[in-house]
Parts: C-alpha cells; sequence; structure tokens
C-alpha cells in the first residue's frame, strides 16, 4: 500500500456513506433517530434565546416601563429556555442509551461476515486490513464509535446549517458584509483541517503494520507460552530491540501529525482575530453613528458569536463527518466484500446424490495465493470414484492441503474445475457443499463445550442425548 492506494479515491461519497448510517440506523434503531432529529428545532431554539433575552431586557429597559412590565417578557423567554434545556437533557439521556443498540447490531453484522464468509477471504491481506478497519469504525473511544459520530455528526451539520441561516437572517439586518467577513475567513481554515484528515488517513497504511508489530510483540513478551523459547534461544534482547525501533518509527508518525496540528492551531487563531474583530468593528462603528439602536446593538453583538458558532460547527462537522467517512467506506467494502461461492440457489436432487453417490472429477486445476507470482498447484488432474481410498504423497509446500481445501470447496482453482458428479461445484449451495465432507486438518482445536455438544453441533439446551451416544458409537 503505497503511492498508489495514497491517490485511490474513497470507495463511497460522502452523501452515500450518510445515507447508508442513516438506513441502517432507521432499520435497527428508528427511536434513536427521529430523538436526533427532534434535538435540531430545540437546539436552535435554545441558542436563539440565548442571543434574544439580552435584546429583550434593554430594550424593556429603554422603554421605561415598571418593574413587572420590564420582568414578564424576561421570564417567558427564562421559562421556554429552561423547557428547552431540559428537553434537550432528556433527549441526550436517553440517546445515550439508544445509540449503542445501533452499534451492537452492526457489530453482529460484522460478526456475521467474519463467520460466513469465504474460507479464502479470511486468509486475504485485503480482507483483513478491512476487517482491523471495520473494528475502528465500530469499537469507537470517548466520543463513540465512528459510525455514531457519523450519526451525531450528520444531525449536528444539519443543525449549524440551518443556525447559519437563522443567524445569518438576523445579521442580514445590520450589515449584509458581516455575513461574508464571517463565512469566507473560516473556509481558509478548513482546508488547513482537510489536509491534515487526508494525512492522517493516509499514514494508517504505515501506521497500521506498526501498531500490529508492537502489539505482537507485547502479547507474545506477556505470553506464558512463548516464554521458555524466549529464554532457551536468548530472543529477550532481540524482541527488545525490536520493541524500541518500531516504537521509535511510530512516534516519528505522531511527531509529524502533532506539527500539522499545531501549525493549525496558530493559523485558526489569526483567523478567529481577524474574523471577529472585523464584524465587531462594523457594529461598533454602526451603533457611534446611530445607524442602529443599542438594543439591536447588543442583539447583532450577540448573533455574531452565535454566527461563528454556527460557521466554526459547519466546517468543524463537515471535517470531521469527512474524515469519518473514509472509515465508513472501509466499513461498507467490508460487509460487502465479495463471496465467490453460491450461496442462494439450492437443488437438493443434485445434494442427495453427491451425498450418496459421489463422484470428485478434478480437471487441470491450478492454483495461486493472492500476492504470489508463483503456482502453489498448476494444471493438476485426478477421478476419483465412490469407495476409493486415494493418498496424496509430497514435499512440504508442494500444495497438498492446498488441494484439500479446494476439493472441500474453501479455495476457488485459480483455473480449471472440481465437479462432483459431473457438477461444478460452484454451482453447490456452499453451505450444503460443506456437509459432504469430513475433514480432519492437521492443526486441531477443541472448543470450549462439552463432547457431546461438539458431536451435536448444537447448545446444551437441543441436545438429542440418544442420538449423540449413537454418532460416538458409528464412530
Amino acid at each position: 500500500m503505497g503511492k498508489n492506494s495514497d491517490k485511490k479515491r474513497p470507495s463511497h461519497t460522502l452523501i452515500s456513506n450518510i445515507g447508508y448510517i442513516f438506513r441502517l440506523q432507521w432499520k435497527y434503531s428508528k427511536a434513536s433517530l427521529l430523538l436526533l432529529l427532534l434535538g435540531v428545532p430545540i437546539s436552535l431554539g435554545i441558542s436563539y434565546c440565548g442571543i434574544y433575552m439580552p435584546k429583550a431586557v434593554v430594550e424593556q429597559i429603554m422603554t421605561g416601563g415598571d418593574f413587572y412590565k420590564v420582568f414578564i417578557p424576561i421570564l417567558i423567554i427564562g421559562i421556554i429556555t429552561l423547557f428547552l434545556n431540559i428537553s434537550n437533557q432528556i433527549i441526550a439521556t436517553i440517546n445515550f442509551a439508544l445509540l449503542p443498540k445501533f452499534k451492537n447490531c452492526l457489530l453482529n453484522l460484522k460478526a456475521e461476515k467474519c463467520l460466513n464468509t469465504d474460507y479464502e477471504n479470511i486468509e486475504s491481506p485485503k480482507f483483513r486490513f478491512l476487517m482491523q478497519r471495520a473494528d475502528e469504525a465500530l469499537m469507537g473511544s470517548n466520543s463513540g464509535s465512528a459510525v455514531e459520530q457519523m450519526s451525531k455528526g450528520s444531525i449536528a451539520l444539519l443543525t449549524s446549517i440551518l443556525g447559519y441561516i437563522m443567524f445569518g437572517t438576523v445579521l442580514s439586518f445590520a450589515h449584509p458584509i458581516i455575513i461574508l467577513i464571517l463565512t469566507i475567513m473560516p473556509v481558509i481554515n478548513y482546508f488547513v483541517i482537510r489536509s491534515i484528515q487526508k494525512f492522517q488517513y493516509k499514514s494508517k497504511n504505515e501506521t497500521i503494520p506498526l501498531d500490529k508489530k508492537l502489539w505482537y510483540i507485547a502479547t507474545n513478551a506477556e505470553n506464558y507460552k512463548s516464554a521458555k523459547d524466549i529464554r532457551i534461544y536468548g530472543m529477550n534482547s532481540w524482541l527488545i530491540n525490536m520493541f524500541r525501533y518500531f516504537t521509535k518509527e511510530r512516534l516519528k508518525w505522531d511527531v509529524r501529525l502533532s506539527k500539522k496540528h499545531f501549525i493549525a492551531s496558530v493559523i485558526d487563531g489569526v483567523i478567529i482575530l481577524l474574523r471577529d474583530g472585523t464584524a465587531y468593528v462594523i457594529l461598533i462603528y454602526m451603533v457611534i453613528n446611530e445607524q442602529i439602536s443599542i438594543d439591536n446593538f447588543i442583539l447583532f453583538f450577540s448573533a455574531v458569536g452565535s454566527f461563528t458558532s454556527a460557521v466554526g460547527s459547519i466546517i468543524g462537522q463537515f471535517a470531521s463527518i469527512n474524515s469519518t467517512s473514509l472509515i465508513v467506506c472501509d466499513l461498507r467494502d467490508f460487509l460487502g466484500f465479495p463471496e465467490k461461492f453460491n450461496r442462494l440457489s439450492s437443488d437438493s436432487d443434485i445434494f442427495n446424490r453427491a451425498r450418496n453417490n459421489p463422484t470428485i472429477d478434478i480437471d487441470k486445476v491450478s492454483f495461486i495465493y493472492p500476492e504470489s507470482s508463483k503456482q502453489t498447484i498448476k494444471e493438476f488432474s485426478i477421478k476419483i470414484n465412490k469407495g476409493e481410498k486415494i493418498a496424496i504423497v509430497g514435499l512440504n509446500g508442494a500444495g497438498k492441503t492446498t488441494l484439500i481445501k479446494m476439493i472441500c470447496g474453501l479455495y476457488t482453482p485459480s483455473e480449471g474445475s472440481i465437479r462432483i458428479n459431473n457438477v461444478d461445484i460452484k454451482d453447490y449451495n456452499i453451505e450444503e457443499y460443506y456437509k459432504l465432507f469430513s475433514v480432519v486438518f492437521q492443526d486441531q482445536h477443541f472448543m470450549p463445550v462439552t463432547i457431546a455438544e461438539t458431536v451435536a453441533s448444537t447448545n446444551s439446551d437441543m441436545l438429542d442425548r440418544d442420538r449423540v451416544d449413537e454418532c460416538l458409537t458409528e464412530a
């Protein structure tokens, strides 16, 4: 994954990913999406009350009314603000519990993909890379997983856009040039943030392998099974040196990223000074020259802060979900990773004939592993009739296990075909095809269940003890 992968465009657009996440959220957690949408008008209402309250106070004082006449409108605005804030907190609390349910449903999808995908995908470097990226999209940190961030971030972006329109409309009554200044200058900051995010995403191609190596060394250093080998073969010094070397390489990327963030912070500070300072100078000039009243000056002054917050939020949220979108692309690519074997159609007659009277015909089969330039098996042919016992002998690496895996439907031939009773194995439903074979590979592992559950391939609640005893007796 070098320069060519850096230039590769994302597999899905930002809009497509937002729609994808919302469709999944609607499918698995409608309530959380509806509550997020309900929070939009509530947030806008809180923001508007925040800028209108000071204006209302000054306006009532300037009219010279009595205390109650001044106090009642302010009390009403205060009660509305309190109600909106309480509603906002209730929505946030409920969603805090609902959003993890949405994420857990996607974790189930990821687990199903891992368990049901073609076996050769598990050995594919690209698939394993996407699997790790899918973990990043679903596991997340304190701010939530990538899918949660995209969901909440997209709603926050919508809220900011509507806030931009609302506060922009207020400021247009003062001077349109204020809107122009407050809008254009933050765009510069956006491109700075965007360049950092692109660098951070591209650096994953280098940092992920380093993180894997560091994790491998760290886990084996504390694994008691490796302890005797480390000591007997004097590997401790080598492991320590390798850990130090990979740590230095990893820190180089962190330092480069920190430098970029520092430059971005300096640029952001300068932009804020120029942006807000210019807007405030214009408003002060207008109030001194009596072009706007004191109460409207306070309204516009407050609106500047809210408007800049909306602009900053639009840029920040857009940059954030754009960055998250790249991870969601990997999640979608993982869940949609192509499968070669048939999982749809099923012909019971073909399956029954293959089970009762199997003839295996291997015709000029070749196989080459991904990212390998040499064929492991080349134009191999053999026919195995019912009842025959065949021994395949060869040197290590000759392709014996690879051939067995192709016959069992774990690998697909690069060339040639494998037929059971003159039916290509690609035409069988793969789940049924697996049932034709009982394979004992050289690497065996006991499952953490009882022998009875292993024989029955089910849990204890559905166990038929007599059937288990019968199978063990026959075996």
